[in-house]
């Protein structure tokens, strides 16, 4: 608006057609300015509803992608566990197989060094020379 008034004042010399001038510019330059505040307006907005699709697109994949490893993880996680947990009970079998062993060892000896002592009293119950060696081998 102020340029067109400052051509209105540099080229007419009457006030009153100074002003007429300036009345016939605002029709021209108004639906100007309108249009380009109008067309600037809407083609921000059009990028910001573009942008917006966009961010959300890629929200989807960022999340879809999220999902995907965390499910191999788990998958993974999961297929570790199984491992370990078979490496564990591995360790436990043989922990409770060498107690069981162990047990079963000293009962076996026990019974033998029990019967083994029962004939050597017997023996000497009777007066005899007991001369069978010891279950471990040692005289």
């Amino acid at each position: 608006m102020g340029v067109v008034i400052y051509v209105a004042i540099e080229t007419e010399d009457a006030i009153i057609r100074m002003w007429y001038s300036v009345i016939m510019a605002l029709g021209p330059v108004g639906m100007t300015s309108g249009i380009t505040a109008l067309t600037a307006t809407e083609t921000g907005r059009t990028f910001m509803v573009i942008a917006h699709g966009i961010q959300k697109w890629i929200d989807k994949k960022l999340r879809e992608g999220e999902e995907k490893r965390a499910a191999k993880a788990q998958a993974k996680g999961h297929a570790k566990g199984l491992e370990e947990g078979r490496t564990e009970g591995r360790v436990e079998g043989r922990v409770e197989g060498l107690a069981e062993g162990r047990v079963e060892g000293r009962t076996e000896e026990r019974k033998l060094w029990t019967e083994w002592n029962a004939r050597r009293k017997d023996a000497e119950a009777r007066g005899e020379d007991f001369i069978e060696p010891p279950p471990n081998g040692k005289p």
